[in-house]
């Protein structure tokens, strides 16, 4: 092997990777996200998205804003998604508490299959969130800590996104970051939203809608927004598509 040539090769290879960066840079500059306000969301507004797994159609999911109980500038959202992929049956229920900037109070879901039920909870305090998980009649508790400002999202159920997305400015040809807290995942990650430049179609019933991109680099997600709502949702990387029902 010809070490010199190698050699220039990574030097390329880093040479080209700091120029996509100063590219994208220019491109999609970085803006902060901005303030998130919750407050235009009113109880007793349901959506229902299907739910297709590599092409195919396998169940739904749906989430609605229910009454939040006691506590001031609280809202909540009740989630359920019910599969059925490869003979196997998959029912997620879940319930979600967030105060008036979307940051977390509360968060619960029951995982259902032919084998039984497993369940996740999460409760917050300042800077730290107590994960318990619930598996075979068997309880464990995690400590994380929970960075300043951080929302809380979940893989396949666009209802936490498009509350995001409607809730606070994203411009086309910008780039927002964010930290996220991702409960089945039992940790925080910082995620970055890119907002495509040029319009895309999305196919919603028998509407073809022009409608604004935003990329999660960090997860594999694509977002499809007509309107403030978010139409379609991608995960490529897992072959799972959801579109809303009109």
């Amino acid at each position: 092997m010809n070490w010199k040539y190698l050699l220039l090769g990574l030097a390329a290879i880093v040479a080209g990777s700091i120029l996509l960066d100063q590219y994208a840079e220019i491109l999609y500059p970085m803006v902060d996200l901005g303030p998130i306000d919750v407050s235009g969301l009113t109880a007793g507004e349901a959506h229902l998205f299907d739910f297709y797994k590599d092409d195919s159609l396998v169940g739904s999911y749906a989430y609605s804003v229910v009454e939040a109980g006691s506590g001031q500038g609280a809202y909540a959202v009740r989630h359920e998604t019910e599969v059925s992929y490869e003979g196997r049956l998959i029912l997620l229920e879940g319930l979600y508490r967030f105060g008036s900037s979307y940051l977390p109070q509360g968060y619960s879901l029951n995982v259902t299959t032919d084998t039984g039920t497993e369940s996740i909870s999460c409760s917050f305090s300042p800077g730290l969130v107590n994960v318990t998980l619930v598996f075979e009649g068997e309880a464990n508790v995690l400590t994380q800590e929970l960075p300043e400002g951080a929302i809380l999202v979940e893989n396949s159920m666009p209802g936490y996104w498009e509350i995001l997305f409607r809730s606070t400015t994203f411009e086309r040809g910008k780039r927002y970051t964010v930290d996220a807290f991702v409960p089945q995942a039992g940790r925080s990650i910082p995620m970055t939203l890119v907002v495509e430049r040029d319009l895309r179609q999305s196919r919603v019933g028998d509407r073809l809608l022009e409608c604004t991109v935003i990329k999660e680099s960090d997860l594999g997600l694509t977002f499809y927004i007509y309107g403030g709502e978010l139409v379609q949702y991608q995960d490529e990387a897992q072959g799972v598509l959801l579109r809303k029902v009109p």
